[in-house]
């Protein structure tokens, strides 16, 4: 056994023991026949372990802070992930989670009309949802961490989220899609301030928008953050907003009231680039081969500084520019996005800006005198090899 597996294992079994200083592991067959029966006799604080098989399951995750692992917690083999199969046969929900502090992680979910529905905070890790109609729906007071996971050939979004929710989505591989990459409902919403922090994810080959922002006639208190990802090859806006609860894209490029941080990420190959903001920080970014506009009704109180937009129909349009800040370049991209090192876009990028009184810090890795404008830094590992491109 490595050192690796070895800290893995002891790492996991001191948080199963921390949580309640009385768990156990109920382990699926060998315990329990069913994932469900194993729920629902474990109590607070439990983990249900569940071997390498297909399971024809829908359950639900109650009332209880609850671990749900298969192997892959200890073995760090991804084999045990697409191994231990979880198969809702198309009859509603693989999983609803509605207990507290639920962690899932090392599972294929598939064949649900929804993968998992999430109606508390969970941490959702090392999954891969397939074959469902959203892949993961983050309802009311829900969120949490989704990370590591991949989302495909869904046949609606691969990560669907309505009314208050607080999530950090990284490094998650989200494409072949029906609908959007990702979708975000921003229905009235005045408690405290709601973070969405959506980076270091590959959003690509979606069939309409990578990401869709979607609001409402009132403000809502929310900040999104999109921050290097690689959204690329979508059939329609690489990051849609639309406006009174509509979903189906027209490239309005609503002027949404949100605030919306959208810095060093790279969109290629996308019908629209970036379409819409009425309180939008836009930094950083490369944009490049957009069929139609590459920067769309990105106005009001919004700002655009520092793009690379190279080979599109119309570059900007009705977007509050700074001037001098604007390049039209070759990015010179590897085959993974990357920047080549000949590429123009090393060091061209800014780390804090300054507008109106504002001052913007961007909380980024910097290799060299400046960041690079784009998703991944030159010269430090590259994160979208990481997680699997």
């Amino acid at each position: 056994m490595t050192g690796t597996k070895t800290f893995t294992i002891i790492l996991f079994l001191n948080i199963v023991l921390f949580k309640t200083g009385y768990s156990s592991i109920l382990k699926v067959p060998e315990q329990y026949k069913t994932i469900q029966e194993a729920v629902k006799a474990a109590t607070q604080g439990d983990t249900v372990l569940v071997a390498n098989g297909v399971y024809h399951e829908n359950f639900e995750i109650a009332q209880k802070d609850l671990t749900l692992t298969s192997n892959y917690i200890f073995s760090n083999n991804k084999q045990d992930i697409r191994n231990t199969v979880i198969n809702g046969s198309k009859n509603d929900y693989v999983i609803n989670v509605t207990g507290p502090n639920t962690t899932i992680t090392g599972f294929t979910i598939e064949n649900g009309s929804d993968g998992v529905s999430v109606r508390e905070k969970m941490n959702f890790t090392h999954n891969i949802v397939r074959h469902c109609s959203d892949g993961l729906d983050y309802e009311s007071n829900s969120g949490g961490l989704c990370q590591n996971n991949i989302f495909e050939l869904n046949s609606d979004d691969g990560i669907d989220l309505d009314d208050d929710v607080d999530i950090v989505i990284e490094r998650n591989i989200i494409r072949t899609n029906k609908d959007d990459g990702i979708e975000i409902r921003l229905q009235h919403y005045s408690g405290d301030t709601l973070n969405y922090e959506i980076s270091h994810n590959l959003i690509v080959n979606n069939g309409e928008d990578g990401i869709q922002l979607i609001g409402y006639p009132e403000e809502s208190a929310r900040v999104i953050t999109i921050q290097n990802n690689i959204i690329a090859n979508i059939s329609m806006a690489a990051i849609g907003c639309m406006s009174d609860g509509n979903t189906k894209e027209n490239f309005e490029a609503a002027p949404l009231t949100e605030r919306i941080y959208i810095y060093n990420n790279t969109i290629a190959s996308c019908s629209y680039g970036i379409c819409g903001g009425g309180n939008s920080i836009v930094l950083n970014n490369s944009i490049s081969n957009i069929q139609h506009i590459a920067l769309k009704g990105i106005n009001q109180k919004s700002i655009v500084a520092y793009q690379n937009v190279y080979i599109a129909e119309i570059p900007f349009s009705e977007c509050n520019l700074v001037e001098n800040t604007i390049l039209s370049l070759n990015p010179m991209l590897n085959t993974d996005y990357s920047l080549s090192e000949k590429s123009p876009l090393i060091d061209r990028g800014i780390s804090e800006f300054t507008h109106k009184n504002e001052h913007f810090y961007i909380k980024n890795e910097m290799h060299g005198k400046s960041p690079d404008i784009g998703a991944i830094e030159t010269g430090l590992p590259n994160w979208a090899k990481a997680i699997g491109f």
